[in-house]
């Protein structure tokens, strides 16, 4: 696996005081993806904070198949759990506590 450049352009709208909607649209990567949007919804309710997570990626690592698209069918799965988990962790780490 080489390095990867990616450029991404990031909007915040603040939909209300407890709703924070985050989109990232990809400008240009060195290799891998061909495009990607993500859209991310953070709600803060009571009695937490939910985070919606979307993301749509064109990647060209299973063009050609063969053995590319098996590792990608073995890992994908976990790589994402893990990434969603470190996520959650990241969010619950950073709310500041209720006064």
């Amino acid at each position: 696996m080489k390095a990867l450049v990616n450029v991404l352009h990031v909007t915040f709208y603040r939909a209300s005081p407890s709703v924070t909607v985050i989109a990232t649209k990809q400008i240009w990567a060195s290799h891998y993806y061909d495009g990607s949007l993500g859209i991310t919804v953070l709600v803060d309710a009571s009695p937490g904070t939910y985070l919606v997570y979307l993301n749509r990626s064109r990647i060209d690592l299973l063009l050609d198949g063969g053995f590319k698209m098996w590792l990608a069918k073995q890992f994908a799965p976990g790589t994402i759990r893990k990434t969603v988990t470190a996520l959650k962790r990241q969010v619950e780490e950073s709310r500041q506590p209720l006064p």
